[in-house]
């Protein structure tokens, strides 16, 4: 069987619950044997038998003598690879890692991010002879992405999870390879945990924002549209949940628009289990995604909230910004111009007087959903390029 090492910066994550999912169902489906090796054990959840498959590990001083001596061991290797490092420390970097990888005796090596940790893959691959592929998803793409081409030159394949990276990695090398694929996320759409019924719908309706607290995801001006909102004396509560370092600023900007009493954000800045954040999505009557294309030019594939949302059958408010128009267009909900308030108000509060309207919009989006997330034929797709 086949011995495939994923390096992932941290797992499993909050809001990156993507890749446990494709873990998860790729060690269920036993044509690999899956290994997770992470720097970091984050706060989100998996199962019993993904853990068992993952190890937490740094290069630290300890490793040191082990790492000369592998360096030693395999100098023409190191050699063949120095070019590909755009930096001596981080070529140094890639030779340790390379010699903690050889302890799992990997076939391939899959990270996911085509940014820093796809370079130290890239490197520590060649060392060890073996092949290697990419995961890329927004950020990485359009902001971190680094030695593109050399990547697509040398990976066997790059799965990109929407049409917006893809196209940026097209753009980075003059034009698509047959080794750049279009693979979506998958979600289990046979659960049915997100969506909630009429009874358990929160009174006064709830707007639920779910997503990372970072500037690209545009919160504060959901938040000046509940301004909005309020002052026209609707009957509403927006609650914001996730992790990220904008807790803080959000904060105040709800208390200086004085919506404290309307607007609510959880979590600390740490972010919420996803048990508990399925909760607003069976409470909340509409989903609001604000986002915006940052001023580092940073932008939104398909976030994983919208997607959830979708499949709780919530009407979905949203920009046409980066590549959420996969899923929401007029059909299966809102689409806003981007740091627009008043129009975020305007979207809202035309759903909360129209339940027919948040049925049919909430209907679609779960349909196009369902057909573009599925988490079977999806991790399919990824395991097929890895088995070829």
């Amino acid at each position: 069987m086949k011995k495939v090492l994923y390096f992932v910066p941290q797992f499993p994550g909050l809001t990156e619950t993507f890749i446990e999912r494709e873990v998860s169902k790729l060690v269920g489906h036993n044509k690999l044997d899956v290994t997770v090796f992470s720097l970091e054990k984050g706060l989100g959840e998996t199962n019993a038998g993904v853990e068992a498959k993952t190890v937490y590990r740094r290069l630290s001083v300890v490793d040191v003598p082990a790492v000369l001596l592998f360096a030693v061991k395999h100098a023409g290797a190191l050699v063949r690879s120095f070019g590909l490092a755009p930096r001596v420390w981080q070529f140094a970097k890639a030779v340790g890692y390379a010699k903690l990888f050889t302890e799992y005796g990997p076939n391939h090596i899959h990270a996911h991010f085509l940014s820093e940790p796809s370079t130290l893959v890239m490197i520590a691959a060649n060392i060890l002879n073996v092949p290697y592929s990419i995961s890329a998803h927004a950020r990485d793409v359009f902001v971190d992405g680094e030695l593109v081409a050399k990547k697509v030159e040398s990976a066997k394949f790059i799965a990109v999870c929407n049409k917006k990276a893809l196209d940026g990695v097209a753009a980075e090398i003059g034009g698509l390879r047959l080794n750049v694929v279009l693979v979506h996320h998958g979600i289990d759409t046979a659960q049915t945990y997100f969506a909630g019924d009429v009874g358990q719908k929160a009174s006064p309706p709830m707007v639920f924002v779910g997503s990372r607290l970072v500037e690209k995801k545009g919160i504060e001006y959901a938040i000046e549209a509940a301004k909005l909102l309020k002052d026209k004396g609707l009957a509403f509560e927006l609650h914001i949940v996730g992790p990220g370092p904008l807790y803080q600023k959000l904060a105040d900007t709800i208390k200086s628009l004085g919506v404290g009493d309307v607007v609510f954000i959880h979590g600390e800045g740490k972010g919420l289990p996803h048990a508990q954040v399925r909760e607003f999505f069976k409470k909340a009557a509409i989903f609001v995604h604000s986002s915006v294309e940052s001023v580092d030019g940073d932008t939104d594939g398909i976030p994983n909230f919208v997607a959830e949302a979708a499949l709780a059958k919530l009407p979905i408010v949203t920009t046409h910004v980066g590549s959420i128009t996969e899923l929401i267009d007029d059909t299966s909900g809102i689409l806003v111009e981007q740091k627009d308030s008043a129009a975020l108000a305007n979207a809202i509060e035309t759903l909360l007087g129209n339940a027919n309207l948040r049925n049919r919009l909430g209907d679609v989006a779960y349909q196009k959903a369902v057909e573009l997330f599925d988490l079977e034929k999806n991790v399919g797709e990824l395991e097929k390029l890895f088995l070829s």
